[in-house]
């Protein structure tokens, strides 16, 4: 009984250290980064103002603005609020704000109310590709800028190619570059926001760049489990299997000490992750349904961007369900080896 229950804590610590250290990576993840900007007086307009492209909106799909306050206590760091409705008004222009308060403009996917960001400081840039996708029909668009052109365009996406896009990518702030001012008007957000969403071609790269580390935690996980399992059958006679639960318990202290450096190693982009909860699978189902189902569009009439977006994360696919079956493999296939050793060696001494 000693044994199995030492055994058991051991499992159950493995567990506790693996998920302490996956949830503080988690959070970093989920955390957005954010532009901030500060009422100003307009030229065509009454009092303070701020730009229409700073509304965020809710659940309800009714607008909102966040304004960055400092945390105390638990709240350490900047954070975010909804400012009170009484505060602003979202006009045909812009939206009159009342009082000097940091707001956020633009963010790598919407604030929680009472939650930390991350303020970016200097933007950097580097080659990149816009997918703008409009969920019923096309929506007009602004004149493009010098670095900017269109590289294939179909009735419901359109794809954009920017030669030195500022990085991380801020959704917004790419909306505003691509489709005529009135995107964010109150007219064309009554819906729940603009009727339209723009994804980084890079970051859809990094995302699915990211599935083999995913994998990679998963085969360890599914490592420690067997090779406790196999411990706890071992364990019935440990002094006869002294050497092998020796073996697993190095083979136990390597995974643990891996465990980690996986984990820092995960960055998923901030703008394909949920605003709550990262393992929300319909949003990511969502997601990629409508983000895949206009690269196909465009891959179809030749855009080399889209078929080599579409093309990456299959391999990316398929290269993480072969670490994931090729682990399991090595794993059970070892544990197989390791008893049918032992049977022979019984049935010499026998």
């Amino acid at each position: 009984m000693k044994k199995h229950g030492f055994l058991a804590l051991v499992l159950v610590l493995w567990l506790l250290l693996f998920n302490t250290f996956f949830a503080f990576r988690v959070e970093e993840l989920m955390t957005p980064w954010v532009t901030t900007t500060m009422p100003q007086y307009g030229v065509n307009s009454v009092g303070m103002v701020v730009p229409l492209d700073c509304q965020f909106w809710d659940e309800a799909g009714a607008p909102v603005l966040y304004q960055v306050y400092d945390g105390t206590a638990w709240e350490n760091g900047d954070c975010v609020r909804t400012l009170a409705s009484e505060q602003y008004e979202v006009k045909e222009k812009d939206i009159s704000v009342e009082g000097m308060v940091t707001l956020v403009k633009y963010a790598t996917k919407p604030p929680r109310a009472g939650e930390p960001i991350n303020i970016i400081e200097k933007r950097e840039r580097r080659e990149d590709a816009w997918l703008a996708v409009c969920q019923e029909k096309a929506l007009p668009m602004r004149e493009l800028g010098k670095n900017m052109a269109v590289e294939a365009q179909c009735d419901s996406g359109i794809l954009v190619s920017v030669a030195d896009a500022e990085q991380p990518f801020l959704e917004k702030s790419a909306m505003s570059q691509i489709f005529a001012p009135d995107i964010f008007s109150v007219e064309k957000t009554m819906g729940g926001g603009p009727q339209a969403s723009v994804y980084s071609l890079s970051e859809i790269k990094q995302f699915f760049g990211q599935l083999p580390v995913l994998a990679g935690l998963v085969t360890m996980v599914f490592a420690f489990l067997a090779l406790w399992v196999n411990a706890c059958m071992l364990a019935k006679d440990v002094k006869r299997n002294k050497k092998r639960l020796a073996i697993h318990g190095l083979f136990a202290l390597i995974l643990t000490a891996a465990v980690p450096v996986a984990i820092h190693c995960l960055d998923l982009p901030s703008s394909l992750l949920p605003q709550n909860n990262i393992v929300d699978f319909a949003f990511y189902t969502n997601e990629h349904a409508q983000i895949f189902g206009a690269l196909r569009t465009l891959a179809a009439q030749g855009s080399q961007l889209a078929q080599e977006a579409i093309a990456h994360s299959e391999q990316m696919l398929m290269l993480s369900a072969g670490i994931v079956l090729a682990g399991m493999v090595l794993v059970m296939g070892g544990i197989a080896l390791e008893k049918g050793f032992l049977r022979k060696r019984e049935k010499r001494q026998a």
